[in-house]
């Protein structure tokens, strides 16, 4: 009997919602792919390791003669590593990729985490937070638009 009302129509639509693909619909579209790289980009500007603590400051050589400014280490120098950051979605997660930075004298290619030993890549927690919120609304979204509510 309930079956055939409103409150089982209901039923059997939330029991037909994959919940991976509807992961895979908000998280994979392409606004959150770009605001999860635009979160890391923020926070690499700002000198901030994946954990929220500082990364060293530049080295008083790097300052006077190269350039850079006073403060933490904001892994910029060509623009490369920066515009190559990226997301993946995976089944239950996000995944931050980056191509590395280019060598400025020998034109190769390297991997700014391998080289230096130091963990650049990934969201400090109010990044994370940010992302969970802009994840969280899809989310909401797309399950009232298939429930056909709201």
């Amino acid at each position: 009997m309930l079956k055939q009302t409103r409150l089982g129509e209901f039923v059997r639509e939330l029991e037909a919602i994959n919940e991976i693909d509807v992961w895979l619909l908000t998280a994979g579209e392409q606004s959150v792919i770009e605001f999860v790289a635009n979160l890391q980009r923020a926070q690499l500007e700002k000198g901030q390791r994946p954990d929220g603590t500082n990364f060293p400051d530049y080295s008083e050589t790097s300052v006077n003669v190269y350039g850079k400014e006073d403060g933490p280490i904001k892994w910029e120098d060509s623009g490369y590593f920066y515009e190559h950051i990226s997301a993946l979605v995976r089944p239950d997660f996000l995944e931050i990729t980056n191509e590395g930075t280019i060598d400025e004298i020998t034109g190769q290619r390297f991997d700014l985490e391998i080289r230096f030993n130091e963990e650049i890549i990934g969201l400090d927690q109010d990044s994370m937070a940010e992302l969970t919120d802009k994840i969280k609304d899809k989310y909401i979204d797309l399950i009232r638009k298939v429930l056909q509510i709201g």
